[in-house]
């Protein structure tokens, strides 16, 4: 009940605070849209033809299922995160703010690099993201792995950032072990987060000295 209370009072405090509401109120309909957007756009990118890669490393690497293994760390951990992040509401908004850049970059990425699916893909049975449907050419880049990567980042506790980091590693591997995403779709991933946070980060910085 002790953990309950300092949740709602961390929270009602913050709430008090017009500015945090203001970005409260605008990252969550941010994350809202990209909701209710995101899979009536990849059912639009699955219908285009786009550019088949040769990927060595998936050349040699025989595909394999895990969907349902990438799935529960992928969803175990965001829960674990997420019941950390609310604790600290400005860290949760933090978050939030991120998470709407990296998936908005995402889709633009997406739709600029017109991609086919690689050779032997499974495709990833994913309820939350893609529902019933069957989706493989969001490919540039790697939603998965920008959002674990994005954990990783905005974790403050030392035990759990690096838990985020060792799932980030096992999650990207089990990712071109089933050939969902090429090798670059992979690579590039972690540096757009790590840009898009590096830039948020030192604007707030920015405005704090200000202030």
């Amino acid at each position: 009940m002790k953990i309950i209370y300092l949740y709602v009072e961390n929270w009602r405090l913050a709430w008090n605070q017009k500015k945090l509401r203001i970005k409260a109120l605008a990252y969550f309909s941010a994350f809202i849209i990209i909701s209710v957007i995101t899979l009536p756009y990849f059912k639009y990118i699955e219908l285009r033809t786009g550019y088949q890669l040769d990927d060595p490393l998936l050349n040699v690497i025989p595909a394999r299922d895990f969907s349902k293994l990438i799935f529960i760390l992928m969803y175990g951990i965001a829960f674990v995160n997420v019941l950390f992040l609310l604790k600290d509401p400005t860290r949760f908004i933090k978050y939030l703010q991120i998470y709407s850049f990296v998936i908005f970059a995402r889709l633009f990425c997406i739709l600029f690099t017109p991609l086919e699916a690689p050779i032997g893909v499974i495709p990833l049975e994913d309820f939350i993201i893609y529902g019933k449907e069957v989706i493989t050419k969001d490919l540039f880049f790697s939603g998965h792995v920008s959002s674990l990567f994005l954990l990783y980042m905005i974790a403050n506790n030392r035990v759990l950032k690096y838990i985020n980091l060792a799932i980030t590693l096992v999650v990207s591997f089990l990712i071109l072990a089933q050939h969902i995403h090429y090798t670059v779709d992979i690579v590039v991933a972690p540096a757009i987060v790590w840009a898009i946070f590096s830039i948020v980060t030192k604007r707030q910085n920015a405005s704090a000295t200000v202030k």
